[in-house]
């Protein structure tokens, strides 16, 4: 069984570039979230991985700044695992949306999955 959590948009500090630090960019997160097949139906919120405590865990650490988004998706993977050790596999894509650099025009992304 899989949750995604898509599209999820913050503002952060992430970089490694002081002006990075300072202005500050938009990034998106996707989510995914795997566990075993349950024996039977998903009836109560225990029984399968709350997405909205997700979305708080992901959105407090989007909070603290971090230098490389590698870092960035890779803790965020292993948090979340702490949080729910039923997860049998993360994975985490984080895109910074108009990286401040000169003539750039996209986007940069770094995807993480993490097989537990």
């Amino acid at each position: 069984m899989t949750i995604h959590l898509e599209n999820l948009r913050f503002y952060g500090y992430h970089g490694l570039y002081v002006h990075e630090q300072k202005l500050g960019a938009w990034f998106e997160l996707d989510v995914s979230l795997e566990w075993p097949d349950p024996d039977r139906p998903i009836r109560h919120l225990h029984e399968t991985v709350n997405y909205v405590a997700v979305y708080d865990l992901v959105k407090a650490r989007m909070a603290l700044p971090e230098e490389l988004l590698e870092t960035l998706a890779m803790e965020m993977a292993h948090l979340l695992k702490d949080h729910f050790p039923q997860l049998s596999g993360v994975g985490i894509r984080v895109t910074k949306i108009n990286p401040p650099l000169l003539n750039f025009q996209g986007t940069v992304a770094v995807e993480y999955r993490k097989s537990f």
